[in-house]
């Protein structure tokens, strides 16, 4: 073979090369533009079913929405029973979100197999990625979660106590929730078992005309002094003599039961007797 003819065997061999090599670039490319259209398409359906949920137009197997709070010395996390709360104002969800209009727990949608897969895949892997990250906390961490087609989704982490989720979780809580909270200082939570009562609670909380627009305040509460033990004050103030509105959310009503429907039954009926002037639940 002469050389020229040897030159021209080379270059086409590196034009073959080249060729392949391009063709390998561009077959990466459109895999690649592939799998992220793909993610893109799922993150896109995850922010319409949140967007449906925000909306009010989810339906009611989407529109699942729980609750958990937790305690956690950094070494171990201990989940707290779980609750559902309301958004929204007026009963049958006819006005806008609120801070919470009421709670009930434990939450009836929140099944063995629920609770399981929150602890394995959300709960365990939050206290892992502390540890991970090598972060010093001891404290409450309040679990925001969705249920969808039998899956928990995480919607939000908050560094604190809920409202009103707290009122009917500490409510069914037997353990002493400050020896709770001293273990948890001291990282010893680990010596801790939870003790919860066999029962169900509602809250429900009676708000101010208006409420979450512009309220009035002044109004006087009244029947708060024969039923101190089931309702918790939040917006009010004793002024000239009588104990009166400050607040948009002014007060919420508690009550447990063995039965879910018989304490949501109390709750609103102690609201009967302890109200003020347009309030309404």
């Amino acid at each position: 073979m002469s050389s020229e003819q040897s030159g021209q065997s080379s270059r086409g061999v590196f034009s073959f090369l080249v060729v392949l090599l391009l063709m390998v670039i561009i077959g990466l490319q459109l895999w690649y533009m592939l799998d992220v259209k793909k993610q893109l398409d799922n993150i896109q359906g995850e922010y319409d079913s949140l967007q449906s949920i925000i909306n009010g137009s989810a339906s009611s197997s989407e529109q699942n929405t729980y609750s958990i709070l937790s305690i956690t010395d950094g070494k171990t996390i201990i989940p707290f029973i779980s609750s559902k709360d309301h958004k929204q104002i007026y009963d049958g969800n006819k006005g806008p979100n609120t801070g919470g209009m009421g709670v009930i727990a434990p939450n009836p949608y929140c099944t063995d197999k629920v609770l399981a897969n929150f602890e394995k895949d959300i709960m365990d892997p939050t206290l892992k990625g502390i540890k991970a990250d090598g972060i010093e906390f001891s404290g409450i961490i309040f679990f925001g979660l969705m249920i969808k087609d039998g899956e928990t989704y995480l919607l939000e982490y908050n560094m604190r106590m809920g409202d009103p989720e707290t009122q009917v979780v500490l409510e069914l809580m037997e353990s002493d929730f400050m020896t709770v909270v001293e273990k948890a200082v001291d990282k010893k939570l680990s010596e801790v078992e939870m003790q919860w009562r066999d029962e169900a609670a509602c809250c429900v909380v009676g708000a101010a005309p208006g409420y979450p627009a512009s309220y009035p305040k002044g109004l006087e509460i009244k029947g708060y002094e024969d039923n101190k033990r089931d309702v918790i004050i939040a917006g009010g103030v004793f002024k000239e003599g009588a104990l009166q509105t400050s607040g948009g959310r002014v007060l919420a009503s508690i009550s447990t039961h063995k039965q879910l429907d018989e304490a949501i039954s109390k709750a609103y009926s102690v609201l009967e007797d302890v109200k003020f002037e347009g309030m309404y639940t």
